[in-house]
């Protein structure tokens, strides 16, 4: 699924110009002097004490421009967070999905029952596609929206249309690999059919992504002299690692040799030999990567 805005890259607004405390400082200043001139023609302006009152107003204001600046961040949708974000996504009457998962099948206790919230980056997602569901002609990003509010188990939806009137939906799940379970397209398809989300004329298929398995195979070389590191530097690369698998663990998204190596190419590291994958995997929009093994060899170098 292609995200229609990527939100990340916007760059943040400032609520309020930020200046450095001496420019303001030399603001103020200029400001008493207008002021003082009118009251007190004889005030000594460059004595001590006003000199110290002025660089207080001067610093304080400063703070306060860089104050109000990170709170507007709690009021835009790429930047807010937590209950801010929910407040956010209520602009686009969209709320944060809330999963009860019993943990004890056998018993009926309600402290067995284990709440799931929806993450806030998929909250985000949803909200920015909001408008796409108001749409009744069916449009893709419409199909996404909605496939991604039918049940808290979707991790992305890809829909495309090669007929006139007949849609293929593709579902990848949160759990295990990303296949998704039977009971999850029927969820989906449960969903989808409700005459308010999709044209009544069209024919909506619901499928399972496709899952493309693969493992990650590295011989790391470093330095002799970053040997007292050595497990430093392997815990960082199988943590850059771990990020790149969950980052491409999506539908579309390639897997390329040159980003595996990029990723995991951290300071103490003289050189990198990919063994596996052989060669860049193509990923199609129906299709999502899997990792399903990945091993680490640090080998030291005179």
């Amino acid at each position: 699924m292609a995200h229609p805005i990527n939100l990340s890259k916007i760059p943040f607004p400032k609520a309020v110009s930020e200046k450095a405390s001496q420019e303001l400082y030399n603001i103020i200043k200029a400001d008493f002097e207008h002021i003082s001139s009118f009251l007190y023609r004889n005030y000594y302006i460059d004595g001590k004490v006003t000199k110290a009152l002025l660089a207080t107003i001067a610093k304080r204001e400063e703070m306060l421009h860089k104050l109000i600046n990170q709170s507007a961040h709690h009021i835009l949708l790429p930047t807010a967070h937590g209950y801010a974000l929910d407040h956010v996504a209520e602009l686009f009457d969209v709320k944060r999905r809330v999963e009860k998962t019993d943990n004890n099948k056998d018993e009926d206790i309600s402290e067995n029952l284990t709440l799931h919230q929806e993450s806030d980056e998929e909250l985000r997602v949803r909200a920015s596609l909001s408008f796409d569901r108001l749409s009744g002609a069916g449009t893709k990003n419409s199909y996404v929206f909605h496939g991604l509010s039918s049940d808290p188990k979707v991790k992305e939806v890809s829909a495309i249309s090669n007929k006139p009137g007949y849609v293929d939906v593709y579902v990848l799940s949160k759990e295990g690999d990303g296949s998704a379970t039977d009971e999850l397209i029927d969820s989906v398809r449960t969903y989808l059919r409700g005459h308010e989300k999709i044209p009544l004329t069209d024919n909506v298929s619901v499928n399972k992504a496709e899952i493309i398995s693969y493992s990650i195979n590295l011989n790391v070389v470093i330095d002799r002299q970053m040997q007292n590191l050595k497990d430093q530097i392997k815990l960082k690369i199988k943590s850059n690692l771990l990020d790149y698998i969950a980052i491409h663990h999506r539908m579309g998204v390639n897997i390329n040799l040159s980003s595996i190596i990029k990723s995991v190419y951290v300071n103490g590291v003289t050189n990198i030999e990919l063994i596996e994958p052989k060669k860049n995997i193509c990923i199609s929009f129906n299709q999502a990567a899997y990792c399903k093994e990945d091993n680490i060899n640090i080998t030291i170098i005179d």
